[in-house]
């Protein structure tokens, strides 16, 4: 009786961690910058030994003939230093703050060292520079003055020209802009006047060649500016000139920086801590505000909360931190057990047995056998030894087999919406209860059978107990699936009606689990200390592992395939359609209404409650044409969340001489966001 309660009780142990019937994977966020949109603002900022060097990029539309751009910076025009380059800096890293709780979450699978986990927890199954500089340009020190303005840089490169000066006053500004051809409103001017008189010098560009400008090749103008600073700046009060308009902002800043938020953007801000395939650590600001709340310029303190340096140690030393953990937890849980078992009568001894753990439960069992073994009994000592034993080594079998399971269910269940289709229901429910189940029969079989050479009608018990528990499983997951395919109420009210029987074995296991051990504590002292020793591992490891993934929280991701409804001529094609966690949808469309046609207008509304305007590249195509939609703040998701974009294009179409005619295409996009 006592060695099958042993393995009841180590089932109901690994079993409790399972969901109820929803698998989620844990992975971390990743940042990626590979293009750059024209609606959104990005910078680069480097700052070391007091000097910043700063790149802001714009993309212009090549269709439009006019772009200017004023750039305020906290240093005198004599030292600054400025350039123009093709493209932008090129990013991709890894969080580190997700990525840690990503680490963290696979530590539950060094339960399998203990063998009977894998038995009753499906959980263990499932679970930046590129730059191109660019030709030279013409540069010089101008040294001009133009009405209270002194021009000490200019520059003209790729069809671009930059100026770097310097203004006495809010009219000799002015009168600069007017005769470059650019008004500035009246309400403009205190957002710019603040700067006059503040040891602030102005970087000015424009596009002055057009033709040039396009021949280029590049749609992207980075421009880089290089000043003294004491701490990392970034203009951002020029913005605010555009009103109640939205202005996504990302800024990109080498190392680990902390930006000042101040009330009017905190709460649509946030900063994130990236590190690179090279190993640099970045930091990424993501600014999603209107232009108005735009009261102040943008300044950075070096260094990242004090809980990203713990994150980041553990991310990047990751085998180191698992052997530290793994090695003080099964100390700890060695120590505990001989206070249990032994009253601590020898520390040193546990610590050598817990050091036996790194083979697994088959070293802690000869490590006890071996230090605290004091039984003359032999069956004793073979019945606790392969019950031990058995589970690792079934492990690779069945490891395998639910394996295999998991990807046929996975691979079904993709292929439709929600994976309500026939096979992902019968799959979902295999996976879920029969084979999951089936593995736990095995173990308590295998012990049952050591049991029988003891008394053989008292292995009876455990067996009709099992048998009961699995015949309500069977009952409730089979009324349950039927409810699925059927849709009837009744077979799903059945199915929990069912479900309440669970209280019965539930409340008799941990009196059997009290009765085996008491039974054991008089019988042989080694197997105590392993299920001791065992439980309380198992315990530790998932302690800690949930406490760090409660500060370092990973991202869940689960089985979700794109999907697409309605859209009846303007076809999305959902290989190229994505959303990203920064609130960016990017999809690509066919116009399949047989002639060309011009978009007047596309809507996005996402299910978080967002609604936002879509951008084209252009307006009108040609039947069979291929045009690109983006929209910038339509959901607040993190990544791995599912998302649905309820899209609605309006657009026009004329055949032959008839007139033009009004039309709207409307659509969901249902998908993950990256």
């Amino acid at each position: 009786m006592k060695w099958a309660a042993l393995a009841v009780v180590l089932f109901l142990i690994s079993s409790v961690t399972a969901d109820g019937g929803a698998y989620v994977r844990y992975t971390y966020d990743t940042d990626r910058l590979s293009r750059i949109s024209e609606d959104i603002q990005y910078g680069y900022i480097e700052h070391e030994r007091g000097v910043e060097e700063l790149r802001i990029a714009v993309a212009c539309d090549l269709d439009g003939e006019e772009a200017f751009w004023i750039l305020p910076l906290p240093a005198q025009a004599s030292e600054v230093e400025v350039d123009i380059l093709e493209g932008f800096p090129k990013f991709r890293g890894y969080d580190v703050e997700s990525r840690t709780g990503s680490i963290v979450s696979k530590w539950p699978y060094l339960t399998l060292t203990q063998g009977y986990p894998l038995f009753g927890s499906p959980l263990l199954l499932w679970h930046l520079g590129v730059f191109n500089m660019g030709g030279g340009g013409r540069s010089s020190s101008a040294g001009g003055t133009d009405a209270g303005i002194n021009i000490e840089t200019r520059l003209e490169k790729k069809g671009l020209t930059v100026e770097v000066l310097e203004a006495e006053s809010w009219q000799a500004l002015d009168g600069y802009l007017k005769g470059k051809g650019v008004s500035l409103p009246d309400s403009d001017r205190p957002a710019v006047q603040e700067y006059i008189g503040q040891r602030y010098s102005f970087v000015v560009s424009w596009i002055s060649n057009v033709g040039v400008y396009k021949r280029s090749g590049s749609d992207t103008l980075s421009l880089k500016a290089r000043f003294p600073v004491e701490k990392p700046y970034y203009p951002l009060k020029l913005t605010s000139v555009y009103g109640e308009e939205t202005v996504p902002i990302r800024l990109y800043l080498k190392g680990f920086m902390t930006p000042r938020l101040y009330d009017g953007i905190s709460g649509s801000s946030k900063s994130k801590y990236y590190v690179n395939e090279d190993g640099m650590r970045y930091t990424k600001v993501t600014v999603n505000a209107k232009a108005n709340s735009f009261k102040e310029d943008l300044w950075f303190s070096k260094g990242a909360p004090l809980k990203m340096y713990p994150a980041y140690l553990l991310s990047s030393n990751q085998y180191l931190t698992l052997l530290i953990l793994y090695l003080f937890c099964s100390v700890t849980a060695a120590l505990f057990a001989g206070l249990v078992v032994d009253r601590m009568r020898n520390p040193l001894t546990y610590v050598k047995i817990g050091m036996f753990n790194l083979l697994s439960i088959v070293g802690v069992v000869y490590a006890t056998n071996k230090h605290l073994d004091d039984s003359k009994e032999k069956r004793d000592r073979l019945l606790g030894a392969m019950l031990a034993v058995v589970p690792v080594i079934s492990v690779p079998a069945l490891l395998g087999t639910l394996y295999l399971v998991d990807r046929v269910s996975y691979l079904l269940r993709i292929q439709s919406y929600y994976g309500n289709n026939f096979f992902g229901i019968i799959f979902t429910a295999v996976k879920a209860y029969m084979v999951w189940n089936l593995a736990n029969v095995l173990i308590v079989v295998a012990s049952i059978l050591f049991y029988r050479k003891v008394r053989r009608k008292a292995a009876l018990i455990p067996a009709a107990f099992f048998g009961g528990v699995m015949l309500i499983m069977l009952s409730s997951s089979t009324l349950y699936t039927l409810s699925r395919l059927t849709g009837s109420n009744l077979l799903r009210n059945m199915s929990q009606f069912v479900n309440i029987l669970y209280i019965i074995p539930i409340t008799v296991l941990p009196f059997m689990f009290l009765g085996g051990i008491a039974k054991l504590l008089a019988r042989w002292r080694p197997a105590t200390y392993a299920t001791v020793f065992s439980v309380t591992f198992i315990i530790t490891l998932a302690a800690t592992s949930l406490t760090i993934m409660e500060v370092y929280p990973p991202v869940k991701t689960t089985a979700w395939g794109s999907y697409a409804t309605g859209f009846v001529k303007i076809k999305p094609q959902l290989a190229a359609t994505e959303m990203t966690s920064d609130g960016e949808f990017y999809g690509i469309f066919t116009n399949g209404a047989g002639a060309t046609i011009n978009v007047k207008r596309v809507l996005i509304e996402t299910d978080s409650g967002m609604l936002c305007d879509g951008v084209l590249e252009g307006g009108s195509f040609s039947a069979g044409e291929n045009f690109l939609v983006k929209g910038y703040g339509c959901t607040d998701g993190e990544q791995g969340d599912r998302y649905e974009a309820h899209i609605t294009i309006d657009y026009e179409y004329q055949i032959g001489a008839n007139e033009p005619t009004q039309q709207s295409d409307e659509g969901s996009i249902r998908g993950v966001i990256y």
